[in-house]
């Protein structure tokens, strides 16, 4: 499973798609974040078409995104026209873990009594 999908590079950035797992454990409220986010409408959907080809994702892929279990946040990422290969991998090695952490940390502040009665 690819973490960073690069789509498309306009006027200055990078538009990429990251995945990453969701988180184990509950909110506050004692739901789990999968369950969160599934009926919260933040993940169980992706950007990406299955297949084997550039730009696509496996079937494995979005079943786990579907059930909540893998999670897809679309980022832009700033980088001159100039960038080569070998710095975009770089790039995306340095800043995509830093996106992830920033994403689901704002999910789960957000979602962290989503559900709770009295």
């Amino acid at each position: 499973m690819s973490q960073v999908h690069v789509l498309e590079y306009t006027e200055g950035r990078f538009r990429c798609l990251l995945h990453t797992a969701t988180p184990a454990g509950n909110n506050a409220a004692g739901i789990p974040w999968s369950t969160v986010f599934l009926v919260t409408g933040r993940s169980g959907r992706t950007a990406m078409v299955e297949g084997t080809d550039p730009g696509q994702i496996t079937a494995a892929e979005q079943a786990q995104i579907r059930a909540g279990t893998l999670l897809e946040f679309e980022v832009l990422i700033d980088a001159a026209p100039t960038i080569t290969a070998a710095q975009l991998q770089t790039l995306l090695q340095n800043q995509a873990p830093a996106f992830v952490t920033e994403q689901l940390t704002a999910w789960q502040q957000s979602c962290r009594f989503y559900g709770a009665v009295r």
